[in-house]
């Protein structure tokens, strides 16, 4: 999910077990990546990418391009979504428009800090503060990849 080099369709394991079933599906990836210009470079320069779960691309005003899954309890979209109540007291975001919201915090907002932090799988990231529309929101953590780990609103403004 997000943290490897190399990218993953989805179909192992998944118990297709039909050559037709496969190509069904990797069908239907390819047409996905198709659509999302973003999500094609991703792929193409082989980051651990989970197609099918994504849930949006972007590229922020550092020019790194970034994706967000749906993820797990500890990383991804799931995680976040722990912080929707923060979300809609903080920033009055109305539940169920978390995703695009981040979409536009990302795609949209400034970065205004960027600092490498260590994740706790070991690996490296960046932790990023983003200004957008006068509020403040940090990613607790992108992979060097581009994988969006965690996010959240910041209390104040500016």
């Amino acid at each position: 999910m997000g943290q490897g080099k190399t990218f993953s369709s989805g179909i192992s394991g998944k118990g297709l077990g039909t050559k037709g079933g496969k190509a069904a599906l990797k069908d239907k990836i390819d047409g996905i990546i198709s659509k999302d210009p973003l999500l094609k470079q991703l792929v193409d320069s082989k980051v651990k990418i989970n197609v099918k779960d994504v849930v949006f691309t972007a590229k922020d005003s550092s020019g790194q391009v970034v994706w967000l899954e749906k993820g797990n309890a500890t990383a991804g979209f799931n995680h976040i979504m722990k912080h929707e109540n923060d979300f809609v007291a903080k920033h009055n975001i109305q539940k169920g428009r978390l995703p695009s919201h981040l979409k536009n915090v990302v795609s949209k907002g400034k970065v205004i800090n960027s600092r490498p932090v260590k994740l706790p799988n070991g690996k490296y990231g960046l932790e990023k503060t983003y200004l957008y529309k006068g509020k403040y929101y940090t990613l607790g953590a992108i992979g060097t990849n581009g994988f969006i780990v965690s996010m959240y609103p910041l209390d104040g403004g500016k």
